[in-house]
């Protein structure tokens, strides 16, 4: 019994619960001290704010070495600037009723079932470019009459492009750049003679939008030529100064009947969402997001772009180009229940590193000095293999 109470006291004086011989806790004497002696605040905070004055010195530190551009649309299409850590400005968007977005509807392209049988069809395609120069004629078809051969197709005056010819696509530059490779020259009675072509490019426009031009061609294998069957021109609505072109187009599928269409540069990255409809994406030199529009729902689309690939495309389109920087731009759509139309707003910002905005495009990384070369003799030397002294000989100066 003594045992078993000795051992509960030793467990609670060991917690401090009970004190030994009758006096006092050290914790309650220790409590006492301290209650009558004022202490110093570890903290000293900054009037106005709740963080202790270390941390607001190092704050205002890292908020000026960090502080960076930040882009923005403005009102007359042009990029505002604002410096991030003073006072900040309000992002300007860019509203737009899709109702005011041209309505278009572009036409499937050719099947290959309705090919001309022997001679081509439609008007000739004199903007087409066959690049004889490029030409690869096949080993296994030297000799013959009807050999065939491989070359480089691509269009005259058109500086954002894109051109499919069969089952081979590619992008077309300025000066008849890009382009596809085709089989030419192949015999007149082949059975893969004609197939189908279609090229799209984008122009500017003299309202400030754009206009999209969709030619739907036979393409010739034996006379490398085409024929144009039919032209199909859309005019576009330039959004977020000018990295977005909208249109609408009809949707039998879709709830409202239509669908928005953006072209845009081909980005870096991209993410399409839709409410009550599927967005899709389709990229390329001439991509194009569509987006949903009905009630009670929407979509949004958010890009990312390089200043090169955006450069080019504004360049070609006869904008000012940047001056540095990715562009993350994007659109959204939302119509609810009760309201007549959707909302629509388009929007792009522009940000560069810290370095860049304070000017320090390159980065000085200290390096050490070279060592000093050591004039050395031949016998101060040690062969590898015997971990012996060299042969003595001449002195030889040796740099190590």
């Amino acid at each position: 019994m003594r045992s078993r109470r000795a051992t509960v006291l030793a467990i609670a004086a060991a917690l401090g619960l009970v004190a030994c011989g009758g006096a006092a806790p050290q914790a309650s004497t220790a409590h006492t001290v301290a209650k009558d002696t004022p202490k110093k605040p570890a903290i000293e905070l900054v009037k106005g704010s709740l963080k202790p004055a270390e941390e607001v010195a190092s704050d205002k530190v890292h908020a000026a070495g960090l502080q960076r551009r930040v882009v923005f649309p403005a009102a007359n299409g042009s990029f505002g600037v604002r410096q991030e850590g003073g006072p900040r400005e309000s992002v300007r968007t860019e509203p737009f009723r899709v109702a005011d977005l041209p309505r278009a509807e572009i036409p499937e392209p050719l099947s290959i079932g309705q090919a001309p049988v022997s001679n081509l069809e439609g008007e000739p395609a004199s903007e087409l470019f066959v690049d004889w120069e490029s030409a690869h004629r096949s080993n296994s078809m030297l000799g013959r009459s009807d050999a065939y051969t491989s070359v480089r197709v691509s269009l005259r005056g058109h500086k954002l492009a894109r051109l499919r010819i069969g089952n081979n696509e590619g992008a077309v530059t300025a000066g008849a750049g890009g382009g596809v490779y085709v089989v030419c020259r192949v015999a007149e009675n082949a059975m893969r003679r004609f197939v189908t072509a279609r090229w799209e490019s984008l122009g500017a426009s003299a309202d400030g939008g754009a206009s999209l031009t969709v030619v739907d061609a036979w393409f010739d294998m034996s006379a490398c030529k085409a024929g144009i069957v039919r032209t199909t021109r859309v005019p576009l609505k330039s959004l977020a100064s000018g990295i977005f072109f909208g249109y609408r187009e009809a949707c039998q599928e879709c709830p409202a009947g239509e669908r928005v269409v953006f072209v845009t540069p081909n980005p870096q990255h991209v993410s399409a969402a839709g409410v009550g409809g599927e967005a899709t994406t389709m990229l390329g030199t001439l991509s194009r997001v569509s987006i949903p529009v009905r009630k009670g729902g929407g979509g949004s689309v958010l890009a990312r772009y390089s200043a090169g690939v955006l450069s080019d495309w504004l360049t070609a389109l006869g904008q000012e180009p940047l001056d540095g920087g990715d562009v993350v731009a994007g659109i959204d759509i939302a119509q609810g229940v009760e309201d007549a139309e959707p909302i629509a707003v388009a929007y792009a910002s522009r940000t560069t590193s810290p370095l860049a905005a304070r000017g320090q495009h390159k980065v000085k990384i200290p390096r050490p000095p070279p060592p000093k070369p050591q004039l050395l003799k031949s016998n101060d030397l040690k062969d590898p293999f015997t971990k012996k002294p060299a042969p003595t000989a001449d002195p030889l100066l040796l740099f190590r």
